[in-house]
Formats: C-alpha cells, sequence, structure tokens
C-alpha cells in the first residue's frame, strides 16, 4: 500500500510516527529533507552545519512526534524545530568564541 503513504497528510504521517510506524518518518524525509535543508542553509550559510542541523531536525521528529498537537500545521511544526536547532547550534558556536578568546 505504497500509494496509501503517499497520499496521507503531513499530520496523518507524524500520528503514525507516534504510533511507532517507523515508515512514516522515511515519507516525511522525503517530502521535506530538500526544503528543509536549503531553509537550514539559509540560516547557517554553511552546507556542513545545515546537513547537521537538517540529521538533529529529523532526529528530533522521530523523536517528538508524540509531542505534535494537530490543531498547528504539520510543516509549522517542523520548521520550527529546524529553526529551534539553528538557533541552538548558533549559540553554542557564539559560547564556543567566547570561550577561545577567554583562553588568550
Amino acid at each position: 500500500m505504497p500509494n496509501d503513504n503517499v497520499a496521507k497528510t503531513d499530520a496523518d504521517l507524524l500520528h503514525d510516527l507516534a504510533e511507532g510506524a517507523d515508515a512514516a518518518l522515511s515519507i516525511l524525509i522525503d517530502r521535506y529533507k530538500d526544503p528543509l535543508f536549503r531553509f537550514i542553509l539559509r540560516y547557517t550559510g554553511v552546507a556542513a552545519d545545515a546537513e547537521d542541523i537538517l540529521q538533529d531536525t529529523f532526529v528530533s521528529i522521530y523523536t517528538k512526534a508524540s509531542t505534535y498537537d494537530p490543531a498547528w500545521k504539520a510543516s509549522t511544526w517542523i520548521y520550527r524545530i529546524a529553526l529551534n536547532k539553528c538557533r541552538d547550534q548558533a549559540r553554542k558556536k557564539k559560547i564556543r568564541r567566547l570561550v577561545s578568546l577567554d583562553q588568550f
């Protein structure tokens, strides 16, 4: 029934993922990997960082799918996770820069 999975909404896939249907993550990855990568790359400006954040985003989607509230649009929830990951990484880089300057 692969056609059934393709026709499912993102919200349905997040619900399935929360219920333990790991295949739903593959479909979400196929749908979002390219647009999310471009979104993250615009924020970070570094392809390697964008790839790392993209992977972290999908890990969070997998582990936090049960927290998704269907009152929100699924894509908004997914992009919010990516944005939060970008901000986390920017904070970590800033802290690392401050620490390395303090060593002198």
